[in-house]
């Protein structure tokens, strides 16, 4: 196929470009401001794409930095700051945030609180830090934040913080995006080694603990039970029965715990909402409760209330498995945890799905062959029904 000149001088531009804009954010070149080259004595890349550079006297216990980010939008931000908490995490950050306002490039301090994390509108403030001088420089989406900044004396280890939005209202930088990528922009700065400790995002091992319980308990103990219930009962007259309240419960109480490690993790983090994620939880949550009042209130099988009493049950039942199944995906999504996990939820599913499939066969074969040895132990006996005789009522 051929191709104009014309357009492949202007696709290996854009290459160009695009490479010249990553090589930008990045430790190869010196930082340069309104011309003037800035040399630092430490400089690390981070992701975001970021880079951040540094020289710390020891002497006086000040730091220069400069910190450069790519805005997610021409009208975006950047910011950087430090955390004097014992963890790199948003709240308590002193943040230096750089953007372009429609007259001039802009740099301000802003104090990262629970109240901003919750959605209130983020405006300059003072720090628990002295920013000693500040400067930024904008180009395109390119923003390159310097600083001089007073530490504690024989300060060596420095909590850091750093993210990126697209829009800003007057100096009011807007919320930033929820994904994962959007919140691992933290680390540890070790003045005396000159390099950035990655650290993992805040309460990661929390949500990874919340994530399993969730997906064995809710996700593997319950659809087994189930499965057991609808499946074993012509093969034990009881046996079934007792494996499918342990597996019930076993699922229920690793499903609860889970369920509880999630709402303490919304309360760790209340601007972070994921309302159909939470919502779908608290239903399967509720649910399961209700599962458990009505074995407690199961009416004998002779009684006439038996009936609907079943309906009720696997009604309930269903309906879990569907927003279990939907959750736990959703989780997925949220947690983004490595990839050989959410293959090896789907590869259960799949499975459990081949084996119900080929049980539900079976099932039908089995109830149509003792439906029909029941008739004709009806038909033998003279119409007469056989009490003992096997139940042709079990598929229901």
């Amino acid at each position: 196929m051929w191709i104009p000149r014309r357009a492949l001088l202007l696709l290996a531009l854009s290459i160009l470009v695009a490479r010249a804009a990553e090589a930008a954010l990045d430790c190869t070149s010196p930082f340069t401001y309104k011309g003037q080259t800035r040399y630092f004595g430490a400089c690390n890349t981070l992701t975001g794409p970021a880079a951040l550079a540094w020289t710390y006297d020891p002497a006086d216990s000040t730091l220069k930095v400069a910190f450069l980010g790519q805005a997610a939008s021409p009208m975006g931000w950047v910011g950087w700051g430090i955390n004097l908490g014992s963890r790199p995490v948003m709240v308590g950050t002193n943040a230096l945030i750089g953007f372009r306002t429609q007259d001039r490039s802009y740099v301000d301090t802003y104090k990262l609180t629970t109240d901003i994390q919750a959605g209130a509108q983020l405006t300059p403030g003072t720090l628990d830090v002295s920013v000693l001088d500040k400067a930024v420089e904008i180009t395109g989406t390119t923003v390159t934040i310097f600083a001089t900044i007073q530490l504690r004396p024989n300060q060596t280890k420095i909590n850091h913080v750093w993210n990126r939005g697209s829009k800003t209202i007057g100096v009011s930088p807007l919320q930033h995006g929820l994904s994962p990528e959007d919140r691992s922009g933290v680390g540890v700065i070790d003045l005396s080694t000159r390099s950035v400790i990655d650290t993992e995002p805040p309460h990661q091992s929390l949500k990874q603990s919340h994530g399993a319980l969730n997906a064995v308990g809710w996700g593997i103990f319950l659809p087994l039970g189930m499965m057991t219930a609808r499946y074993a009962r012509p093969f034990s007259e009881k046996v079934w029965f007792y494996v499918h309240i342990s597996l019930q419960s076993l699922g229920l109480l690793l499903g609860s715990i889970g369920w509880l490690i999630g709402l303490r993790l919304g309360s760790y983090s209340k601007g972070i909402v994921h309302d159909v994620h939470r919502n779908i939880g608290i239903a399967i949550f509720s649910f399961a409760c209700l599962q458990v009042f009505g074995v407690a209130f199961r009416p004998n099988k002779e009684h006439k209330l038996r009936l609907y009493w079943n309906a009720y049950h696997h009604s309930i039942g269903y309906l879990m498995l569907i927003l279990i199944f939907t959750n736990i995906y959703k989780g997925l999504e949220i947690l983004q945890p490595k990839r050989r996990w959410h293959n090896a939820y789907t590869g259960f599913v799949v499975l459990a799905a081949i084996v119900s499939f080929i049980l539900e066969i079976l099932t039908w074969i089995i109830y149509f062959k003792r439906k029909k040895n029941a008739e004709k132990e009806t038909f033998a006996n003279g119409g007469k029904v056989q009490m003992g005789s096997s139940s042709s009522s079990f598929p229901a």
